[in-house]
Formats: C-alpha cells, structure tokens, sequence
C-alpha cells in the first residue's frame, strides 16, 4: 500500500539506480549524450518532486510558523514524497559513478550520496529539508545548463542571473525555516541528534557562503562580457574553468 512508502526502504534505490542504468543505456543507442540528458532528467525529478512539498509547506503562507503548522499536519505525504526523491536522486548517483568520465566529480557523487542517506537516518525532519534544499539547487543547476544552450543572447543571460540569484536567495531564506524547526523540536531530540546540529548547521553556513561566491561569479561574468568585444562565454564553461 502507499502507506508503506512513509518509511524508508533502502532496497528501492537499488531498485531506482537499475532503472537508471536501463535509461542511460537506451538512450546510449540514439546519441552520444546520454550522461547529459540522464542528469538533465535527474535535476528535472528533483525540481518537480520537491518544490510541490515546498508550496505544499507554504500552502497557508511562507511565514515559518504557518510553514511549520502544515509540516506537522500534512507530514506523513510529505515523508513519501521525500523518500521517493531519496530514492531516485542516491539511484541516479550510484549509476553515475559507475560511467563517470570526468572522475574529479567522483567526491561530489559520493558526498550526495552519504548527505541524502544521513539526512534518511537523522531526525524526522531532515530528509523533508534535505529535498527542498535540493530542489532549490537543482533549478540554479538548470538555469547554469541553459546558459550554455544560449551562450550568446546576453538578454537570456541577465534573465539566468536572475533566476540563479532568486534561486540562491531561496535556499538562504530556507536555511532559516530550518533553524527555526529545530528551535521548535529541539527539546524533544536525543543528546546526539542535538549534538549533531553543530556541524550541521556549521554546514549550511560553508553552503552559504558559497552560494554567494557563486551568485557573485554568476554577475561578474556577464559583467565582463558586457564590457568585452569577445565573444560570450556560457557560465557553465565559466564554471569548469
């Protein structure tokens, strides 16, 4: 029954990272960007899966003690939704390593992998955080990608920046919402999860920073190719370099 699916079941990311494995090889027969398209489609799961428990939390309004209300009352189809996320994004994560070309993103693999798994074992909350968070990321990913597409339309790089941007500010306002829950459900954690918000947070401020390292590369790059006669360069080629 879907009942079942409110607690976390690893068997289903062997399960999800077989069904990837099955996606990338069919599309491996018709074009040789399989590996971009499977992560383009990963990064589209995570955005249409987790920003409905987003709106879903901010269904009343996006103060964070509205937010908190809907989260205790609706938590149950919540949790599904998230460890369904879980399931697919540490699925995908797993295929990938395997056909990783570029082996330098083999620790970013292996970081999301053992963040999602963390978040799935930690406090009830977390794996509800960790999915909106990366559903925040996750459209910022996109926006870089299409920057590539149309490199060349500064008009389309101004509107990348900006959505990037908002992106960016989103997950610091989330940040938020997720100390103000621990504040409300501290008294009730065990001596070691309370202990285990320390790095946790600690965390979350290494991310925001390079967030806004990030947002700030985002602008300083258009800003050069507005002063430049060369030609513009994408942000995601921006980003490898």
């Amino acid at each position: 029954s879907l009942k079942s699916f409110e607690v976390f079941q690893p068997a289903w990311i062997l399960i999800m990272s077989i069904l990837w494995v099955s996606l990338k090889q069919t599309l491996g027969r018709f074009t040789n960007n399989s590996g971009r398209i499977v992560g383009l489609i990963h990064a589209i799961s995570m955005v249409i899966i987790g920003t409905p428990v987003l709106f879903l939390l901010g269904a009343k309004s996006f103060a964070y003690s509205d937010m908190f209300d809907s989260f205790t009352t609706n938590y149950a189809s919540i949790q599904i939704s998230c460890n369904v996320m879980c399931y697919t994004s540490v699925g995908y994560f797993l295929m990938d390593s395997y056909f990783l070309v570029h082996r330098a993103y083999l620790k970013h693999h292996i970081g999301a992998i053992v963040v999602w798994l963390v978040a799935a074992s930690h406090h009830d909350t977390s794996l509800v955080h960790g999915a909106i968070v990366i559903a925040l990321f996750e459209i910022g990913a996109i926006l870089v990608q299409l920057s590539k597409v149309f490199s060349k339309f500064l008009w389309f790089r101004f509107m990348v920046c900006i959505g990037y941007t908002g992106t960016r500010v989103s997950l610091a306002w989330y940040y938020g919402f997720i100390f103000y829950t621990c504040l409300q459900l501290f008294h009730e954690c065990s001596l070691f999860i309370q202990v285990s918000y320390i790095p946790a947070f600690a965390s979350l401020l290494f991310l925001l920073s390079l967030n806004a390292k990030w947002t700030y590369l985002q602008w300083r790059a258009l800003y050069k190719i507005c002063l430049s006669d060369t030609p513009a360069m994408d942000f995601y080629s921006y980003h490898q370099k």
